[in-house]
């Protein structure tokens, strides 16, 4: 069952520092990915993934390979049992809750006409019905699978391509965005994204050292261009933002998040980014500031990941 948290900590500032730990050993938590077309971590039993991008992200920090998790109940209901010593993965949920006059209202009592409404919609139309709405956010302990004795927990592998082959399903996400900027392939040394030409301008596939190496390159430009006005009208984009600084780091951090999604998507593996350890400092030095900079980022990188994706 979700419990609220209570820690003096927040979700957001556990994960923070947990990837910040991992980005001080050189290591983009986020980069990795899973086999077998699963997109998040999901419950074994159900199949049910666990949304969000946050999810995506504590998993990818767990250090499991494992995708699948269960509560404790369902793993001892299925006769299964926990190896000594196993913790918990904390899997983070969110609720809307309703409140009148500064009091509680308990979900069941408001009307379905509030519930239908967004957040914001409820609370700009306060006056109307007396309801206040906000986000709460949750976790769940659950246990990987992996920790798990007793279950078979057998999943499909499908080992990642380094050649230089056409991949059909990156291409049809690269063909079919919607809205989509100018593809500039002509004898261009560095990808790049213009937001004052609306170009994407890369070297081609056989420039690359690999087919995943080109197709993540060009996911990551995809995602900044959907920072254009003309799409999702994003800061680091429409305003003027200097090499290294911190709305730069923000950009290519969302920029980075949106790549790593779309790969995971298809089953491919993000490549490494040039200047990479330069890109690390300044993520380690923004992440610093803003303990929930990185929710943030996952939200605007869901938004360009569902843009170019046209979902």
């Amino acid at each position: 069952m979700a419990k609220k948290i209570t820690e003096k900590k927040t979700v957001n500032q556990i994960l923070t520092e947990q990837i910040i730990e991992q980005l001080e050993k050189g290591v983009v938590a986020w980069r990795k990915t899973w086999a077998g077309g699963v997109t998040q971590p999901a419950n074994w039993f159900t199949k049910r993934p666990y949304k969000s991008w946050m999810n995506l992200m504590i998993h990818a920090i767990s250090g499991f390979e494992n995708p699948y998790y269960a509560t404790f109940a369902d793993i001892k209901k299925n006769g299964g049992s926990l190896e000594k010593g196993s913790k918990a993965t904390k899997m983070w949920s969110c609720f809307v809750a309703y409140s009148m006059n500064g009091k509680s209202v308990k979900i069941g009592d408001v009307p379905n006409h509030v519930k239908a409404m967004t957040v914001t919609m409820v609370n700009n139309t306060t006056q109307e019905h007396g309801y206040k709405a906000r986000f709460v956010d949750r976790y769940i302990s659950v246990f990987n699978m992996s920790l798990v004795k007793g279950i078979d927990c057998t999943y499909e592998v499908i080992e990642s391509s380094n050649s230089n082959d056409i991949i059909e399903e990156a291409e049809k996400i690269i063909n079919e965005m919607p809205s989509k900027p100018e593809y500039d392939f002509s004898n261009v040394n560095s990808p790049c994204y213009s937001p004052s030409q609306d170009v994407i301008k890369m070297p081609n596939l056989n420039d690359f050292t690999g087919s995943e190496e080109f197709y993540s390159t060009m996911f990551h430009e995809m995602a900044h261009s959907t920072g254009h006005q003309s799409r999702l009208n994003r800061k680091g984009i429409t305003d003027p933002v200097k090499f290294g600084s911190d709305n730069y780091s923000k950009e290519e951090l969302v920029a980075e998040l949106t790549a790593c999604f779309i790969c995971n998507e298809i089953g491919l593996k993000p490549a490494v980014i040039e200047n990479q350890t330069a890109y690390i400092n300044s993520w380690i030095k923004v992440l610093k500031k803003d303990f929930d900079l990185i929710r943030h980022a996952s939200i605007e990188a869901e938004k360009a990941y569902k843009f170019i994706l046209d979902k």
